[in-house]
């Protein structure tokens, strides 16, 4: 199993392909994925700052194609606070998925 919550929205986009290998090749078949990814609609991602991997729906499902098996993906759109109190666009993509192959 991996878990990537709320870990990949950081990875620079520069790295993210072969962070995301890393984390497919390490999983055997059978084995589940567990992750979040940040969506173009969040306010950290209108930002541009340059330093975040931001994904759409489409290319999210794209990343599980052919090996795995998407069982659940949960798109959150919404109004919210961080941890800290301040407001915020949140746009995430929450992703459980078994690899196949």
């Amino acid at each position: 199993m991996v878990s990537a919550c709320s870990s990949l929205f950081f990875c620079p986009p520069d790295q993210f392909e072969r962070a995301w290998q890393n984390i497919t090749e390490s999983l055997l078949s059978g084995g589940v994925f567990c992750g979040h990814f940040m969506g173009p609609n969040d306010s950290w991602a209108k930002m541009e700052r340059g330093d975040l991997t931001v994904h759409t729906r489409t290319e999210v499902e794209a990343l599980f194609y052919p090996n795995f098996k998407i069982i659940d993906v949960y798109e959150h759109d919404s109004e919210g606070m961080t941890l800290i109190g301040k407001k915020k666009h949140w746009h995430t993509y929450s992703v459980v998925a078994q690899k196949i192959r």
